[in-house]
């Protein structure tokens, strides 16, 4: 009796692992197989085995890059109306088809081989079109790490996958809106988040980058310090024709006479009273090791450095034109040092972009 109350919950036992695995089949092949998430691993297989028929079923790549290109070109020109946005945005539509194919390409050879320098492509603007948007998403940096969440509503799905950024060692939320194919499988369309996703990037990027940067920062303002707001006026070099010149003044400090400096290299930056950049240019301040040996040299002195922009005011651009017609003085002025140039030719240098993660 006993050998049999030890059988009955031994088969008991194993009748339930059975019902659990026959369950777990059913809910494979009756559900598992037609949802999105598992779509997204025929895709990630299929790019792993080189697969392209398989890929391209469930990936719609002219409709992912027609709309991403949109997507891009909103974030950049925004919908304000402004004609020079216009005009950019027309040339931008007049190579979209090209540079859409270019990326279908690209991204053909790429599932073919698993060789991004394999799927590069000769051509130009398409080219640096493709570049620009796979650059902004900072592809090569990226790992998928999974589906996070996915959200139905009818024949079409929002999943939201996790990537990892190995420059920044974060994870973003990246959202493919996908529909419903007739065998119930799904196909990817568009990246729904693309602007919140690329925004999010380079928040956490200018952040990573201002952090790397300030130990510099703070080194080099010890040795050379702007001391005031850069003061500058709109001068008209041409007696025929308005051809404005932006002049200006940036005082300066050379605290320490140990560190000497002989050379900078800077950025005016122009901006508007909401503090966007409307334009800017290159700065290059030499010969300042003399300084150091003037006899009226303290730490503490003022210096003041004359230059004027490298470009007049174009009056076909209208942000630019808006400056001359307004006055400089309704714009804020500042002066960015990118890097120092000592005397003992050692250089003091910021980052401009993120190390390559090795």
């Amino acid at each position: 009796m006993i050998f049999w109350k030890i059988n009955r919950k031994v088969l008991y036992i194993i009748g339930c692992v059975g019902l659990i695995i026959l369950c777990a089949i059913l809910f494979y092949f009756l559900y598992w197989v037609k949802t999105p998430a598992y779509s997204l691993g025929i895709i990630k297989t299929a790019i792993e085995k080189h697969d392209l028929p398989t890929f391209e079923q469930h990936v719609d790549l002219k409709s992912l890059y027609s709309r991403g290109v949109d997507d891009l070109m909103k974030r950049e020109l925004g919908d304000s109306g402004d004609e020079d946005n216009t005009l950019v945005a027309g040339l931008v539509s007049a190579v979209k088809d090209k540079a859409i194919n270019t990326m279908i390409m690209q991204t053909e050879k790429y599932v073919e081989t698993g060789d991004f320098e394999k799927a590069k492509q000769n051509s130009k603007d398409t080219e640096n079109l493709a570049k620009n948007l796979s650059d902004r998403v900072n592809t090569p940096n990226l790992e998928y790490k999974g589906v996070k969440d996915t959200q139905k509503d009818g024949k079409i799905a929002i999943v939201t996958i996790t990537l990892y950024n190995k420059q920044l060692n974060k994870n973003f939320d990246f959202q493919l809106k996908m529909r419903e194919l007739g065998n119930g499988e799904w196909q990817v369309v568009e990246v729904a988040n693309l602007v919140d996703f690329m925004d999010a990037e380079e928040k956490a990027m200018q952040d990573k980058l201002t952090e790397l940067n300030q130990p510099v920062e703070n080194d080099m303002k010890k040795i050379f310090a702007v001391t005031n707001t850069v003061q500058a006026k709109l001068v008209n070099e041409n007696s025929f024709f308005p051809t404005y010149y932006i002049h200006y003044q940036i005082d300066f400090t050379l605290p320490d006479q140990d560190k000497q400096v002989s050379k900078v290299d800077g950025t005016i930056l122009v901006k508007n009273k909401e503090q966007k950049v409307i334009v800017q240019y290159p700065v290059h301040i030499e010969g300042l090791e003399k300084n150091y040996t003037d006899s009226t040299y303290r730490t503490d002195k003022i210096f003041q450095y004359f230059g004027k922009s490298t470009q007049s005011l174009n009056p076909f651009i209208k942000k630019e034109k808006q400056i001359a017609k307004d006055g400089i003085d309704n714009y804020i002025l500042d002066f960015e040092v990118q890097k120092l140039t000592l005397t003992d030719g050692s250089t003091m240098e910021l980052l401009n972009k993120l190390p390559e993660d090795k």
